[in-house]
């Protein structure tokens, strides 16, 4: 009974993670502000949550199964972070008594518990944790020809099955990199935005690196090394700065660590030298593009800079108003509407930094609570198995990403793949 509920178990982890990528949601809510969308504010369903849940029923059923009580269940890590988590979440749950929006706090506390449980699954089943990963390789690699296909074609046909909106350049509000007259489309991938492309695939970049150098077998070694090629050229075309940061910052301390680790010193030289000079090549090749993302001398560069010095000026609105308790989790959008009812629907996003987001949606004590379970993460992980080891580094991506954008809190998916990779980050040795 036990070995089938293991694999049972291990297929849906494995499945649940590998789908993470398609945005395939039934809309229950949807609102527009002054003519636009109101991207955070709309309700929906996704159809990976089905897997999630049925992952969720099965491991209850494992744990009774082993006779074990729910008030028994153990992260098997530090009291402090588990209990910094379980308060996160009360608290959070909480923050929906005071939000404008109730419906949408209620709904955006339920993502955040799905991420806390998918963390706590994947950490109870560290013995299943290569299945995750390769789950996650796999995601990745698919991910990366999409975004390659995108970027040569430079267009996204929709695709509602799948969750994919029609993206052309040619039309205003797609994320493209201006070089003169010309409009180059940044790729997309299946997600809503090629940041979170970007993210995504550094994520799965330090998993395919590792397992390049933990295997023995020869065509897993391939696979591997073409694996992280497409990846690579997948963070390049997606063009988001946030995830060149965090691809070049986990690239260096790689191959730090690989160095101090004696790895085969002839396997790492062709992982190295390969991988930079694909990306030197598509430099080379793209080099207006790189130059206008890195000067943010374009018209569309000076507005992006423009449009992220005013979300920071909105926090501190938000975070003044709601010092200590916040507006409620996934409030901070409409808590901005509300403040000032007249601008274009578009200009109402959140603060791209989680931390100062964290601040405004949960107020000073939700914060506190919230870097309680950062610091403490980062503490067992470090003494787990030191800033040398995969854990460490998929952290330090986290960290990277969460500063420079702010989908690791605001959406499912992000919710979900920090659930994905803090599990990891405890599991895999």
């Amino acid at each position: 009974m036990k070995i089938k509920l293991q694999q049972i178990i291990n297929w849906l982890m494995a499945l649940l993670v590998f789908l993470l990528p398609i945005q395939t949601i039934w809309i229950m809510r949807e609102i527009n502000l002054n003519g636009f969308k109101w991207q955070q504010g709309t309700v929906g369903f996704y159809i990976t949550e089905v897997i999630f849940w049925l992952l969720v029923v099965f491991q209850v059923i494992k744990w009774l199964d082993e006779k074990k009580k729910i008030r028994q269940l153990k992260l098997n890590i530090s009291t402090i972070f588990s209990g910094a988590v379980t308060l996160l979440a009360i608290y959070v749950g909480l923050t929906v008594l005071w939000s404008g929006d109730s419906l949408l706090a209620q709904v955006m506390w339920v993502k955040l518990l799905e991420g806390m449980l998918l963390m706590m699954i994947i950490i109870n089943n560290r013995k299943s944790s290569q299945w995750v990963s390769w789950a996650v390789i796999f995601g990745g690699v698919i991910q990366g020809v999409i975004a390659l296909i995108q970027f040569f074609n430079q267009y996204i046909y929709a695709n509602k099955w799948f969750g994919v909106s029609l993206h052309d350049p040619a039309i205003g509000g797609t994320y493209v990199v201006e070089v003169g007259a010309l409009r180059w489309l940044r790729a997309y991938g299946s997600f809503s935005h090629p940041n979170i492309l970007g993210g995504f695939l550094v994520v799965t970049f330090v998993f395919v690196w590792f397992n390049y150098f933990k295997t023995r077998y020869r065509l897993l070694k391939l696979v591997s090394m073409i694996s992280a090629l497409l990846i690579s050229a997948g963070i390049f075309v997606s063009f988001s700065r946030s995830a060149w940061l965090a691809y070049v910052v986990a690239f260096v301390w790689l191959v730090l660590i690989s160095l101090k680790n004696n790895y085969d010193r002839r396997a790492l030289c062709r992982f190295v030298v390969y991988n930079i000079l694909f990306v030197v090549i598509l430099g080379m090749l793209y080099s207006p593009l790189v130059s206008s993302r890195l000067s943010g001398d374009g018209r569309l560069e000076e507005k992006s800079v423009t449009e992220r010095i005013n979300l920071i000026a909105d926090a501190k609105i938000v975070i003044s108003d709601n010092l200590f308790f916040g507006t409620g989790i996934g409030n901070y959008t409409y808590f901005v509407y509300q403040k000032d009812q007249f601008r274009p629907g578009w200009e109402y996003q959140p603060v791209h930094n989680v931390p100062l987001l964290v601040w405004g949606e949960l107020g000073l004590v939700g914060l506190l609570i919230f870097i309680t379970v950062v610091f403490s993460l980062l503490w067992l992980v470090i003494k787990q198995g030191g800033v040398r080891s995969v854990g460490f580094i998929l952290l330090l991506v986290l960290i990277i990403l969460a500063l420079f954008d702010h989908y690791l809190w605001t959406q499912y998916l992000g919710l979900m793949l920090s659930g994905t990779v803090v599990g990891l980050a405890f599991s895999i040795e």
